[in-house]
């Protein structure tokens, strides 16, 4: 099994985390257990959707540039779409060889997923994984070249109202965040389904290579799920904090985080 790399693939991927197995097509569904009844359905904001313009982001740890993201948003009159790719540098690109692209779409007045296509090339092996949303559980479809045993399979996870990652930002960003405001939902990202609990901070002023801005900070802690669809600790990343601009684009400025390799971060440039 390949190891995920730090999110290179754009911020608030929270990576390092192994695949876990979910339900094959067919298979005889887990019921959906009683926690996940007391986790709010999310309700999109007021706050507008991000314009088109194009955000670039630096990425790495222990203070060393390992990787480049870009991101772009574009609106239609019934979808919102992301668009990322990215990929490693430097000696990050010697040990571990990435370029990834992402494209996601959604609903843009519900924010609900519904779909997501990632497409991550190695040294050795080029992967594309295919996600499908709907209110009540989540698809993925994975292929690979070469091809290998797990080619072609579906996999579900009976969870409703997850969160992609495209989604997961704009839902977050489109709250009010004050100060004390807790806000929870459910997330799959890559490979992971989680219960993401965030905490809105005192607002501060953060540096980023783009310029000096008064932010939201906020506190992420996740938690896991496992095949049982029963919530487990989740230890691969701790500390994770976050900063949104305290203006009328509200754009993530700055991402942190500890993971197995060390600290972790990502940052605007433009």
């Amino acid at each position: 099994m390949r190891p995920r790399p730090p999110f290179f693939l754009i911020p608030l991927v929270i990576a390092a985390a192994n695949w876990i197995g979910f339900q094959e097509v067919g298979a005889k569904e887990t019921p959906v257990p009683d926690w996940v009844a007391k986790v709010p359905k999310p309700v999109a904001g007021s706050f507008p959707l991000p314009d088109s313009r194009p955000l670039r982001y630096t990425a790495g740890w222990a203070g060393v540039v390992a990787g480049k993201i870009s991101i772009d948003f574009s609106k239609e009159p019934d979808q919102q779409t992301l668009h990322a790719t990215g990929g490693t540098l430097g000696g990050a690109r010697l040990l571990f060889p990435l370029d990834a692209d992402f494209t996601a779409h959604c609903d843009p007045v519900t924010l609900a997923p519904r779909e997501a296509t990632i497409i991550e090339n190695y040294r050795d092996e080029k992967r594309t994984t295919r996600q499908v949303f709907s209110p009540e559980k989540m698809t993925r479809k994975r292929s690979s070249e070469p091809a290998n045993k797990d080619d072609g399979k579906t996999k579900i996870v009976h969870l409703p109202n997850v969160l992609d990652l495209q989604s997961s930002i704009l839902f977050l960003r489109s709250q009010p965040l004050k100060e004390g405001d807790q806000i929870e939902f459910l997330t799959y990202a890559t490979g992971s389904p989680y219960l993401a609990k965030v905490t809105v901070l005192p607002k501060e002023e953060v540096t980023v290579p783009a310029g000096t801005f008064s932010a939201h900070k906020l506190h992420l802690d996740l938690t896991g799920i496992d095949k049982k669809l029963a919530l487990k600790p989740y230890r691969r990343a701790r500390n994770i904090t976050a900063w949104l601009s305290d203006d009328a684009e509200r754009r993530f400025l700055r991402f942190s985080g500890d993971l197995l390799i060390g600290k972790v971060f990502v940052e605007l440039d433009r």
